[in-house]
């Protein structure tokens, strides 16, 4: 099968889910490509490939209205790994993204309450589809990347985003009357984003307590990519609650649930209490399930299960 993925791939080669699609096509078998999203002519680049199917990445396909430009005979999906609505937008974005829906087969999208939403725009099948796991080569103990509490992540003051700043800051004054303080790493810039992602698989495996709150914990289903890279990478994570977070990772068991900053902060406290071996015991858990049951492979093996679903539905 011959597959194209229209994205960043290239920007981000570090990105633990750009180098888990890259895997996850190898793994299946596929005569895969990448075209980076931002190029001059995308489109062009896609048809010139003569893919069986474009997977569309990122939402700047939809904003450069690249469906639209592509061969009829390709069959093309979009799948939203990020969370926007339409109030996120800039005004009439959304609007433009719809106008693309007549060329798109499918919509894999990672906010289940989002369904009905991208159903009702696009008029075409939408499916649930979460984030996965890249399974890196090894997983090793680093004594330099070794902190007591981290935190990998940017901080917004405004808007939406706020929300997470906001918890973030009432549990580091938690944590500082306790004595104890938050690791915390963060770059925008390309360069330094890249290398922390390069490093991302020391620091959590190497950290005793990794704290992972996502910008948005209402919707079911939804949360960053930072979720997965904790459970892939081993580490021993304080995560905010979703709705329909034990779908994927079990409390206690691979990860340690909380609502409250006072949940979070006992929890913390508990796990830097336990000895490297205990911690190893939920670590060795933790990437086993989620290497075995959220690989790319088996992510993209249900989005071609459900896409030949929908196409012979529609042929009845």
């Amino acid at each position: 099968m011959k597959v194209t993925f229209v994205g960043q791939l290239e920007k981000w080669p570090n990105a633990p889910d750009h180098l888990g699609i890259k895997q996850g096509a190898e793994n299946l078998g596929w005569d895969f490509s990448s075209v980076e999203v931002e190029d001059v002519n995308p489109a062009e680049q896609v048809n010139d490939l003569g893919p069986d199917l474009v997977i569309h990445g990122n939402t700047d396909s939809l904003g450069r209205c690249l469906p639209s430009q592509i061969r009829p005979d390709i069959s093309q999906v979009f799948l939203m790994l990020d969370y926007r609505t339409p109030d996120m937008l800039p005004l009439g974005e959304w609007e433009k993204w719809t106008t693309q829906a007549p060329h798109i087969d499918a919509v894999f999208i990672s906010a289940k309450g989002h369904i009905q939403m991208w159903e009702r725009a696009f008029n075409v099948p939408v499916f649930f589809a979460p984030h996965a796991c890249w399974i890196p080569p090894t997983l090793k103990y680093y004594p330099e990347f070794d902190h007591d509490i981290l935190f990998i992540g940017g901080h917004h003051t405004t808007g939406s985003l706020a929300a997470r700043y906001h918890l973030i800051q009432a549990i580091k004054k938690k944590l500082e009357r306790s004595g104890l303080s938050l690791t915390e790493i963060n770059a925008t810039a390309l360069k330094e984003r890249n290398e922390i992602w390069s490093d991302q698989p020391k620091l959590y495996f190497s950290s005793k307590v990794v704290l992972d709150v996502s910008h948005f914990w209402e919707n079911p289903g939804y949360c960053s990519g930072r979720y997965w890279y904790t459970a892939t990478f081993g580490a021993c994570a304080v995560t905010r609650r979703f709705p329909d977070c034990e779908d994927f990772f079990k409390d206690v068991v691979h990860k340690y649930y909380f609502d409250t900053p006072d949940e979070a902060m006992e929890m913390i406290e508990g796990l830097l209490s336990l000895s490297n071996e205990e911690r190893q015991v939920l670590r060795d858990e933790v990437t086993t399930h989620a290497w075995e049951q959220h690989s790319y492979e088996i992510r993209f093996s249900q989005m071609l299960m459900q896409l030949t679903q929908a196409k012979e539905k529609a042929l009845v």
